[in-house]
């Protein structure tokens, strides 16, 4: 089990960091101090499933992606834009 929160918490920590994140500011808006998250992303400590869901709400992935390193959930905004783009990028090329 400790393999699969050590696998975890580098999972939350590369996506705070590829969003820009501070651990303060994810922390803050998980509800957790930013020494839990620290621990969460570097030591490998255990967090519960509500926690589990906050931070990955606010990280906008899945749970699954961060329990098990699958399956980035996108968010509905985000797939509508990308489906403007594709509609716009289709014209030019006609």
């Amino acid at each position: 089990m400790d393999n699969f929160y050590s696998l975890a918490g580098r999972r939350i920590r590369n996506e705070r960091e590829r969003r820009g994140f501070s651990r303060e500011y994810l922390a803050t808006a998980c509800g957790i101090s930013s020494k839990h998250l620290y621990d969460i992303e570097c030591n490998g400590k255990g967090f519960s499933a509500v926690v589990l869901y906050k931070i990955a709400k606010n990280l906008e992935v899945s749970c699954e992606y961060i329990a098990e390193g699958s399956h980035v959930n996108v968010s509905q905004e985000r797939l509508h834009e990308l489906k403007i783009i594709i509609e716009e990028l289709f014209e030019l090329v006609q």
